[in-house]
């Protein structure tokens, strides 16, 4: 109750004249095989480019994982073997999302399994991380929201009105994140350095 009463009164700070003004950032998702980044695989990477509050472009990637998908993963995400049979793998798709994301902030919600995935794909196919630095705004819902008891991005998405939308797909689960961030930077007052200090990570070094 406290916190929708925040969120009514809080005002009407738009990104567009807050300090993180002109700053592009693309909020990211993966869906994958399973939890274990050393024996599972990425499936699905969707992103979300914005700036001022606006969506720039939003792109998702089928990822080939070279492996079957467990029929766990595929009730989760609704990704089956025949849907990414054709589709490029990995050091394929990373060149077009390290060109999607050059010279941009990037988000994830609970970035550390997403961070995580992609190292290890990085890492399997002996290639060059990108060094773009990592918001987790998980970390900035806890701060921000201390009195919620989830912040899971589905609780999220319900307690704040979020748009609906398909969940666990990844570019549907991007645009949550993006919505979500823009919540969360209303009361911000500082860069985005401080943001980073506050809640960042990278992919690479």
């Amino acid at each position: 109750m406290m916190l929708m009463f925040h969120l009514l009164t809080q005002g009407c700070m738009t990104a567009a004249s807050s300090p993180l003004s002109g700053v592009t950032f693309v909020a990211f998702d993966v869906e994958t095989t399973g939890f274990n980044r050393a024996a599972d695989r990425i499936v699905e990477i969707g992103g979300v480019k914005f700036r001022d509050g606006q969506v720039v472009e939003s792109k998702a990637w089928l990822v080939n994982p070279g492996m079957n998908i467990p029929s766990g993963a595929q009730a989760v995400h609704g990704i089956t073997d025949a849907m990414v049979a054709d589709a490029p793998d990995f050091r394929s798709v990373f060149a077009e999302f390290t060109e999607f994301v050059d010279g941009t902030v990037l988000l994830a919600h609970n970035a550390v399994f997403d961070v995580g995935f992609m190292r290890a794909e990085i890492e399997r196919s002996r290639l060059e991380p990108v060094t773009n630095p990592v918001l987790d705004t998980l970390k900035i819902s806890r701060k921000t929201y201390p009195e919620l008891s989830s912040h899971s991005l589905e609780n999220l998405a319900q307690t704040l009105n979020l748009p609906t939308s398909q969940r666990h797909r990844s570019l549907p689960d991007a645009m949550h994140v993006k919505d979500l961030f823009l919540i969360l930077i209303r009361d911000q007052t500082g860069n985005v350095n401080s943001l980073i200090d506050l809640a960042g990570m990278r992919i690479g070094p």
